[in-house]
């Protein structure tokens, strides 16, 4: 259960459909002042999808040479394309379907009334108005997130068997391979030996499904992957893709980027018993997220909601120090890179820090192997 000694006026007072209808107001509010007609209009993602399948009917292959956005998805994710269409009903239902399911992501981590409040206004307003921008772009990422939220939950909390959970995950990453990384929930249910054998076996089965079904088309696939450079296209505006840019040969920036959610991790090991089991489900979440080197504005405003609930259960001065480091990088621009993303990526990351580092880690070497081969001995996880 959460610890809910320290309630707060609000929490006690306001109910939580109250919250959530304040919520929906302030939305409703925001886009009436704002002046989204122009992102409307573009829908990038959408056309990828419309052309992508124009060149399948034409060509038999849905991979083609652009210097603007591709189809980088692999064949297993070819059905897809016939189920989209130019019609103007199924845009109306991409964004009624996507709306309701990227806000229902912040009901996974609102356990409070206040997190409502805040929660949703942050992440509908995120990364100079990113939130609700990410909406209009077309993009199936936000829907497919709102999944692996969820199904993780339900996993993390007994409601869903490491089988099923494993398969769900299976399902996305054919469309998606990097959702792979939500397998790590099974580790922190099961244990180590258990996330290994089934990480082993959902890549295992994503490359046998699309070679035996697809052989010509992966190896299209693959092809549209290897970049002369660190495109934001594949690798996101992270410290992967701006090592590549300074001449960093793709091992040392791949090893770099992953040395750094490594050491997140370990913090995130050694606060483990400090931690709520509803501060552990959004560290892991956060996490998992890290692990894929293509970072863009869809996958921190997923992972925003964690990050918020997590600084709202900090001390007051990380929470101030979190809240600023997230404001001041969706607000100014320092010129780091050329993309805001980068800067958003890098004070998301801070932030993150800041939770993990504002408890006692408890770097013991035999604590941190026994936390690492089963972190869930003696612990519940259920988070509701």
């Amino acid at each position: 259960m959460i610890n809910t000694k320290s309630k707060s006026w609000i929490d006690r007072k306001l109910p939580v459909w109250a919250s959530v209808f304040s919520v929906f107001v302030l939305a409703c509010v925001a886009l009436a002042c704002a002046d989204y007609t122009h992102d409307f209009a573009r829908l990038w993602d959408f056309r990828v999808y419309l052309k992508a399948k124009e060149h399948l009917a034409l060509t038999g292959t849905p991979y083609y040479e652009s210097e603007s956005l591709r189809f980088i998805y692999p064949p297993t994710s070819i059905f897809l394309l016939h189920v989209i269409s130019s019609e103007e009903w199924f845009k109306s239902a991409y964004f009624v379907v996507a709306g309701a399911l990227w806000l229902s992501t912040a009901t996974i981590f609102c356990r409070r009334p206040v997190h409502y409040l805040i929660v949703f206004p942050v992440l509908f307003l995120a990364f100079g108005k990113h939130g609700y921008i990410t909406l209009l772009t077309g993009n199936i990422a936000c829907v497919l997130y709102f999944i692996a939220a969820a199904s993780a939950w339900m996993h993390f909390t007994g409601r869903m068997s490491a089988f099923f959970f494993a398969a769900l995950i299976l399902g996305l990453t054919l469309i998606k391979p990097f959702y792979a990384e939500f397998l790590i929930f099974i580790w922190f249910t099961r244990g180590l030996r258990d996330f290994l054998i089934t990480s082993v076996a959902v890549v295992a089965l994503f490359f046998a499904i699309n070679l035996l079904i697809y052989p010509d088309l992966f190896s299209e696939f693959l092809s549209a992957l290897k970049l002369d450079r660190h495109d934001s296209e594949i690798f996101g505006i992270t410290l992967m893709s701006h090592l590549g840019k300074l001449g960093f040969p793709t091992l040392i920036a791949a090893g770099l980027h992953f040395l750094l959610i490594g050491g997140l991790f370990l913090a995130f090991l050694g606060n483990l018993t400090n931690m709520s089991n509803l501060e552990r489900f959004c560290c892991l979440f956060i996490l998992a997220v890290f692990i894929n080197p293509k970072h863009i504005t869809y996958d921190l405003l997923v992972a925003l909601p964690a990050l918020t609930v997590l600084l709202l259960e900090t001390r007051p001065m990380a929470r101030i120090l979190g809240f600023a480091l997230i404001l001041i990088s969706s607000t100014l621009d320092f010129g780091i890179a050329g993309e805001a993303y980068f800067q958003w990526w890098y004070g998301f990351v801070f932030a993150f820090a800041i939770v993990l580092f504002v408890g006692k880690p408890l770097w013991k070497p035999d604590e941190l192997i026994r936390l690492i081969n089963n972190p869930s001995s003696g612990n519940h996880t259920n988070i509701t």
